[in-house]
């Protein structure tokens, strides 16, 4: 296995990721269990991956919506959205 500096060394001369040049060492793991799987397998940790991730952001909304606070301004907007369901829909609106 290569050690993280080589990996973040080779991650730091691709330019989307910008000012992000270090990682943990999970995530140098996993880019080194990536690289020792055949392309059919990295496409299904990537798909894992983002089940996961999705699992997170779906836990997050979940977390807000079930949230008591008050929130006047959506409250405000619901209403507003209740009354126009019943006009006709106006193009200069949208």
């Amino acid at each position: 296995m290569r050690g993280i500096q080589e990996i973040e060394g080779r991650l730091a001369d691709i330019p989307h990721l910008g000012y992000r040049t270090t990682m943990s060492g999970a995530t140098a793991e996993i880019v080194e269990v990536c690289e020792a799987l055949p392309e059919e397998k990295r496409s299904e940790v990537i798909d894992f991956a983002r089940f996961l991730l999705s699992q997170v952001d779906e836990h997050r909304w979940e977390s807000l919506i079930s949230d008591t606070k008050p929130r006047p301004r959506l409250e405000e907007f619901l209403k507003a959205s209740a009354q126009e369901a019943d006009e006709a829909l106006d193009p200069a609106k949208l």
